[in-house]
């Protein structure tokens, strides 16, 4: 089945899945680091006065996702694909051997 619309809003939503995509993967990372951003740019904003909403949170997501893209790929991507290695290796079996029994004189 075709999307409706034109060609640019197909477009469009390709571009806009695409990037909540990158986001879902990178999800973690930003609930894990958002934090260290947002109060380095809260004390910049203080010492230099620096506007909210022009200056302050620009950077602070710019900063957000520099952070979170290095984590990802330097730590939760590597991670991720040996978990999915792991999980085709082939399992040890633990059947239990048959007991051995002496020989009856």
């Amino acid at each position: 089945a075709r999307a409706a619309g034109p060609a640019w809003l197909r477009g469009a939503r390709g571009f806009v899945a695409a990037r909540l995509r990158g986001l879902g993967r990178r999800s973690f990372s930003v609930y894990l680091l958002h934090e260290i951003p947002i109060f380095a740019v809260a004390g910049l904003m203080k010492r230099y006065h620096l506007p909210p909403f022009l200056v302050a949170a620009p950077l602070a997501c710019g900063l957000i996702w520099a952070g979170c893209y290095s984590f990802n790929v330097l730590v939760e991507a590597p991670f991720e694909r040996r978990s999915k290695l792991v999980g085709k290796a082939p399992r040890p079996s633990f059947v239990a051997a048959p007991a051995v029994r002496p020989s009856d004189p």
